[in-house]
């Protein structure tokens, strides 16, 4: 997964531990981040700033797969931008 901030507003699913099916949809756009998930059939959007983040980090996954994640000081507001085993394709 490469998300690319060229063809922003995108619009994407995700893991969500918490959320019914294990999946939110995220909308993320220049300015802010929509969160859509359904907890327990509660269906909701969360709408946060992206100057709200607190930047991006590379974290490890396995021995080989890496991601790039926008930090948020609410782990679970934490976006998924790239998954790959391809350093190149993460420094890029």
């Amino acid at each position: 997964m490469r998300l690319d901030p060229l063809s922003l507003p995108l619009s994407f699913h995700a893991h969500d531990t918490r959320a019914d099916g294990g999946v939110r949809r995220v909308e993320l756009h220049r300015e802010r981040v929509v969160l859509h998930r359904a907890v327990k059939g509660m269906r909701m959007a969360i709408n946060v700033r992206v100057s709200d983040f607190l930047g991006v980090a590379l974290r490890g996954i396995d021995d080989d797969a890496q991601m790039l994640v926008l930090v948020h000081r609410d782990p679970a507001l934490n976006i998924p931008l790239c998954v790959s085993s391809d350093r190149e394709e993460i420094a890029s």
